[in-house]
């Protein structure tokens, strides 16, 4: 799958690092969900930035920032017009004294440890000089995030070692450093110490009862004391568990996996009796025909409600389609489709929303995305497709999955692309047309179709088999197709799959003398 996800231009000036990290911390939170490799990406960007700034003789007055997904890499493009600097120049040899001074002033060590590859092309009159790192996609992004607190150093080496294999482990020496943690990461649960310098457990706990947008998050404390007023204490706090040392492995994730399921029964009761009042409102109700096209659309989801919205409207000219797909997969991922539904359902259905074209509501969705203070605090992906006569589709894309142009012989992507919605204030999206002939078929689906695997090689292998039988069910109406990629899909990803997946197969009507339908 090749999504991109940021492009940015801007001015070569050092205040342009700080503006990136912002963004890019914002993207990275919700596509990276390896935390090291989160803090990898946003060190190599700010010291490529500085280098190119500082260090480029002549120096640039431009810079270009691409982050995409290609397949199972992440790629983090950055081009410039200046003076070239060479990122790649120790790896191909010794360097000297004064060269070793000069290198250090510009982390070329660090970019080489933070990096898997690093590809610097110099540029010419022509063309800007450009580098390129990349990254492997992290191999389990559904692992639950434990946030650990402890002060002394072999007991956190320890309890690290108990849970590196089962869960993603995020460190705290104390109830200060957990709150930052808590601040800049989404944590599934807190597993923290009572004695600590600086901010002790109780404090923390305390702490966070006042944050609300913590106070919902599990958590345990692990301690010596066994004092029934510090056990008191800790009660009236609200913890969901307490645990004596010492502690094993299997004891430690067996409290841990307890406190989980728990929570997690807890909230989908919740969010199922919120999502039975409002789903209706929103189900993906599109009809089997629009007007000069036939349509099927399937759906599979987490259990936890869904982050998918399919929205439709139809003239007799012409039809708008919407698919957005909220990132995440807990049930707050189906709230946020909610507040964009309505948003964009109002949107479709005034009287002049046949005026709007397909990247101009893009357009209108990432300004609201942006300004809206709560909309702003979700990711999300999307493809708006403006169905006309004749054949004849217009799309444009934010950071979504590029649709298929199916035929007997291939599948192949359809080259329209643009970036996360809502980074910027002003974002544009770039349309692009196409004719779909008779015999050809377009599909469109959200990154569960291909992604609902728990590491590479399942990823690679269920993308293959999905985009063989999309092209392989060509020659079958679109409701027998959809149903029998979907039956394949289950069986490869299992149900309920690891993310919400929406798939829509489009083909235009044909009269018997091959004109198409108006």
């Amino acid at each position: 799958m090749d999504r991109l996800l940021i492009e940015y231009h801007c001015k070569a000036e050092l205040e342009a690092a700080g503006e990136l990290r912002k963004i890019f911390n914002q993207v990275l939170s919700s596509t990276v969900h390896e935390t090291n490799l989160h803090h990898k990406i946003l060190l190599c960007l700010s010291e490529a930035i500085t280098n190119i700034v500082m260090h480029g003789q002549p120096k640039a007055s431009e810079i270009s920032i691409r982050f995409q997904q290609i397949d199972q890499t992440w790629a983090l493009r950055i081009a410039d017009n200046g003076g070239s600097y060479d990122p790649d120049q120790d790896k191909h040899q010794h360097l000297s004294q004064m060269d070793q001074e000069a290198e250090s002033g510009r982390g070329i060590s660090l970019m080489h440890a933070s990096c898997d590859h690093i590809n610097y092309v110099k540029g010419n009159k022509n063309e800007d000089n450009l580098t390129i790192f990349s990254w492997p996609v992290n191999q389990q992004t559904d692992r639950a995030r434990v946030l650990l607190v402890e002060d002394e150093a072999s007991v956190r080496t320890l309890y690290q070692n108990y849970l590196k294999d089962s869960y993603e482990v995020f460190v705290a020496h104390n109830g200060k450093e957990a709150i930052e943690v808590l601040t800049n990461f989404t944590v599934d649960l807190v597993l923290s110490d009572i004695n600590m310098p600086t901010m002790n457990g109780l404090a923390l706990r305390s702490e966070i009862t006042r944050k609300p947008e913590f106070e919902l998050t599990p958590f345990v404390f692990i301690t010596a004391s066994e004092e029934d007023e510090i056990k008191a204490r800790a009660t009236s706090l609200g913890i969901d568990d307490y645990i004596l040392k010492p502690v094993n492995k299997e004891n430690l994730i067996s409290h841990i996996e307890r406190v989980l399921q728990r929570s997690h029964q807890i909230i989908n009761k919740v969010a199922a009796r919120i999502n039975r009042k409002i789903s209706q409102s929103f189900a993906l109700s599109v009809p089997k025909h629009l007007p000069g096209w036939k349509i099927a659309v399937s759906r599979r989801d987490t259990g936890a409600g869904g982050g998918d919205l399919l929205l439709s409207h139809s003239n007799p000219a012409s039809s708008l389609i919407t698919l957005i797909d909220t990132m995440g997969h807990d049930e707050t991922a189906k709230f946020f489709s909610y507040a964009y539904g309505g948003f964009i359902s109002g949107m479709m259905r005034t009287t002049n929303s046949f005026d709007i074209k397909c990247h101009e509501l893009l357009q209108h969705i990432s300004d609201i995305a942006y300004d809206d203070e709560l909309l702003s605090k979700a990711t999300l992906t999307g493809i708006v497709l403006t169905l006309g006569a004749e054949g004849t589709l217009t799309m444009a894309c934010a950071a979504h999955p590029k649709p298929l142009l199916i035929n007997s012989l291939s599948a192949n992507t359809i080259p329209v692309e643009g970036v996360l919605p809502g980074l910027l204030p002003g974002m544009e999206y770039s349309p692009v047309q196409i004719r779909v002939k008779q015999g050809e078929r377009i599909a469109i689906y959200t990154d569960g179709l291909v992604e609902s695997a728990p590491d590479n090689r399942s990823r690679e292998n269920l993308e293959h088999q999905m985009l063989s039988i999309i092209k392989d069910t060509i020659k079958l109406p679109v409701e027998r197709a959809s149903m029998l990629i979907m039956q394949k899909f289950d069986e490869i990803a299992g149900t309920p799959p690891r993310d919400d997946t929406t798939l829509i197969l489009l083909e235009p009507e044909f009269s018997p003398n091959g004109a198409s339908h108006a």
